[in-house]
């Protein structure tokens, strides 16, 4: 396993593309907001099939390209903040799993690298599953840390599926809309 599959092994391989294979335009806007100390979201919206997983796939892929490990004495150090990749599968599993030790769960929520929640919205919510969703996004807000969500809800459903103050406040980062194209239907 090179050093690139290894960093990118919590992103299926179907997922993994490069940021080439879409819109220039929507992934220049992206890109700038990796530098952006203002805007702590970027919210990918689109169609099912819309490329929305693939897409923020490759801006994890990028970000971590651009913030490359360092070996000395055959020890690889990473300069960059940790970052995580989370399906929908697994954060569901994770919030039900918790308990009061130290978890995953938590490193989402304090780590001070990006975090990309794929999904927000695609699984059947409960209402302890959506007060966490609700929590960690609030932390990262609070603490401005960069934080990627995708889903095929407009950001009006979200207000209505997980909580209209959340919705507001990813509002003030980028938003993307890719295509209403399902992209797997042109195979």
């Amino acid at each position: 396993m090179d050093n690139s599959q290894h960093r990118n092994r919590d992103i299926p391989p179907i997922y993994q593309r490069v940021l080439t294979e879409f819109d220039s335009t929507l992934a220049k806007q992206a890109l700038e907001w990796f530098d952006s100390p203002d805007q702590w979201s970027l919210y990918v919206t689109g169609a099912l099939g819309s490329g929305k997983t693939c897409f923020v796939a490759a801006l994890l892929m990028k970000w971590r390209e651009t913030h490359p490990d360092e070996m000395h004495d055959g020890i690889v150090y990473s300069r960059a903040p940790q970052c995580f990749f989370v399906a929908p599968y697994t954060l569901s599993r994770e919030i039900r799993s918790l308990g009061d030790e130290d978890t995953v769960y938590d490193h989402w929520q304090k780590g001070r690298g990006l975090l990309v929640l794929d999904d927000v919205g695609a699984l059947r919510s409960t209402p302890h599953l959506t007060e966490r969703l609700v929590n960690l996004l609030q932390y990262r807000y609070d603490y401005q840390l960069k934080t990627i969500v995708s889903s095929n809800l407009l950001i009006s459903q979200i207000a209505n599926h997980v909580d209209p103050r959340t919705a507001s406040r990813l509002q003030e980062g980028v938003m993307v809309t890719l295509g209403k194209i399902d992209r797997r239907r042109k195979r």
